[in-house]
């Protein structure tokens, strides 16, 4: 039983500490994708205004909200494998 529980232990300190680096990368790569979106937008508005760059506010109010059907700037709807939210018109009754 003793070491039964032992194992138990090690386990879950080595399934802590992948956890815990799974999240570190994450944030670094939530972080990483943040700054290319502020810069895309900043990039955008310069060439739809042609003004000086936005600030945090304004690209804030003027950006979609999520889920109202805009596409990103690649072309395709935001669903990573190509989905999208509407009914596919194939399927009967949809």
């Amino acid at each position: 039983p003793a070491a039964f529980l032992m194992a138990a232990v090690a386990f879950l300190l080595v399934l802590s500490v992948h956890f815990s680096w799974e999240l570190s990368r994450l944030e670094e790569r939530t972080r990483t994708l943040a700054e290319e979106v502020a810069l895309l937008r900043d990039e955008l508005a310069q060439q739809r205004g042609g003004g000086s760059p936005s600030t945090p506010t304004t690209a804030a109010a003027d950006s979609p909200e999520v889920g109202e059907g805009h596409e990103g700037h690649d072309g395709h709807d935001g669903h990573e494998n190509g989905s999208s939210a509407e009914p596919d018109s194939r399927v009967t009754g949809a």
